[in-house]
């Protein structure tokens, strides 16, 4: 009997059959189909392509409009966009032809909320603190601001040297106005039924600081722009956003949450305590943000008796990695004028000269060797109160009591007894007293072994009970 078998290939010493090597030859062409697909898949979009999908939203968001509203008159301006755009995208201008695109779709999706009837809501200007003005859309003539107006889209707010302004969002987002910026609020909607809302403001110049803030179940966009990128936050975050239009360098810090940057070719994340510096749109550099400084003392709502306490000293905990630090205090919450500022302190503390009666905050930042701003603190407050302010016939001081101290985990409960109405630090932080005097507390504890708790407390004459308790820590 005759048995045919498959021909075969040698290849130096070794025998291969000719369907094991079309086996291997295809083989290879599947993974490499397989990896460029990958490549392609994965790879960042190019700015043809990211210039394609604007123009491919345009085009849809203006065919709804002209279903939504044929007759508008804000439809050929929308088209005129969108013909624009197509011709940059034909002559290989494609950062042009998104730009175009973009406005063509900005303008077309007006017109269809406006349509649909969505609740379009107002921003309240919260807090004015120097020479802030308002500009209404449609208008050239620039007003002073007061706290309580309510600003619309197209309206423009701008804050002059030294001062600042604070908005409040209708989803009870907040935003600073840094001293010397100008901000656009372009659009603001709210759709109950489909359960979506979106802020979108333009930042001209200067630096805004936002803290955004989710609903449940509710799709959420906040996004600040400047002529050359966009920040976009859709969960709770904080973000500051500085643009220096006659420099073309633009900063973008993500202090907590996450936020996306989008520039003419390319869409990043920004991550908790990143910090992204741009230079014409294009990113040169990121870099860490340090934490903020841990405050020491004096603890907040801490009030000095002048002329008896003189000497008011400010301390925190080192920061790794950083090379000095910026301390302001002022009369002001929001800081646009401080009354004392040092911006490259070497040390960890500061005495500070005698200080009027009156109300002060404080706050710190780490400074890297490279002079870049890290987190600020938490604000502080503390009170300077004259003699005429003071009982000078009571000189007792409250009653603390510390009754229980119980370690669980990194944490430790703290319960006791004070003098009704007095202030009560513990470990720097203010703690409520109840009516009877007694409180109860939960403090995070530093580090493994041993932790010292300080408690303070201080009556409306300024005399003031101090105690302090160790515990043990094993759980690090």
């Amino acid at each position: 009997m005759t048995t045919t078998r498959a021909p075969r290939v040698a290849v130096e010493w070794v025998y291969v059959r000719y369907s094991t090597v079309l086996g291997l030859l295809l083989a290879a062409v599947v993974l490499a189909g397989g990896g460029a697909w990958y490549w392609w898949s994965g790879r960042a979009p190019s700015p043809e392509e990211l210039a394609v999908r604007a123009i491919e939203a345009a085009e849809q968001a203006l065919l709804e409009a002209r279903s939504l509203a044929p007759r508008e008159p804000k439809l050929a301006l929308a088209l005129e966009h969108l013909e624009t755009a197509r011709d940059r995208l034909a002559a290989a201008r494609f950062v042009d032809a998104r730009r175009e695109a973009d406005e063509g779709r900005r303008i077309a999706e007006e017109i269809a909320l406006r349509v649909k009837g969505r609740d379009v809501v107002g921003v309240k200007v919260v807090r004015v603190d120097g020479d802030v003005r308002i500009k209404r859309a449609g208008r050239f003539l620039w007003e002073n601001a007061s706290e309580g107006l309510v600003l619309q889209p197209g309206d423009q707010i701008r804050s002059g040297p030294g001062s600042e302004a604070r908005l409040r969002y209708f989803d009870d987002t907040e935003v600073t106005l840094s001293p010397g910026s100008m901000l656009e609020i372009r659009e603001l909607w709210r759709d109950e039924s489909r359960r979506r809302q979106a802020v979108h403001e333009r930042l001209e110049f200067g630096e805004v600081q936002a803290q955004t803030r989710s609903r449940d179940g509710v799709e959420t966009l906040h996004e600040v722009s400047t002529e050359s990128a966009s920040v976009r936050a859709r969960e709770d975050a904080e973000f500051r956003v500085r643009h220096d239009r006659e420099k073309g360098v633009s900063e973008v810090v993500a202090v907590s949450g996450e936020v996306t940057l989008r520039t003419d070719d390319r869409e990043v994340p920004v991550r908790e305590s990143t910090r992204v510096t741009l230079q014409g749109g294009a990113i040169v550099e990121t870099s860490s943000l340090l934490p903020a400084p841990r405050l020491s003392g004096p603890p907040d709502q801490r009030a000095f008796q002048a002329p008896r306490e003189t000497v008011v000293e400010l301390s925190w905990v080192p920061v790794e990695e950083a090379d000095a630090y910026h301390v302001q205090v002022a009369s002001r919450p929001l800081f646009t004028q401080p009354l004392i500022e040092h911006d490259r302190l070497p040390r960890t503390s500061i005495q500070l000269p005698a200080l009027d009666p009156g109300v002060y905050f404080w706050r710190v930042a780490a400074v890297d060797a490279a002079g870049r701003h890290g987190r600020w603190s938490p604000t502080r407050k503390f009170r300077v109160i004259g003699e005429a302010f003071r009982d000078p016939t009571d000189q007792d001081p409250p009653r603390l009591e510390v009754t229980e101290v119980l370690v669980v985990g990194t944490n430790a409960i703290v319960s006791g007894t004070s003098e009704p109405g007095a202030l009560l630090w513990i470990d720097g932080e203010n703690v409520d007293v109840e009516d009877d005097g007694s409180f109860t507390w939960v403090i995070k504890l530093h580090q493994d072994g041993r932790n010292r708790i300080e408690f303070v407390a201080q009556d409306a004459a300024g005399n003031e009970t101090r105690q302090v308790r160790d515990v043990w820590v094993q759980t690090f």
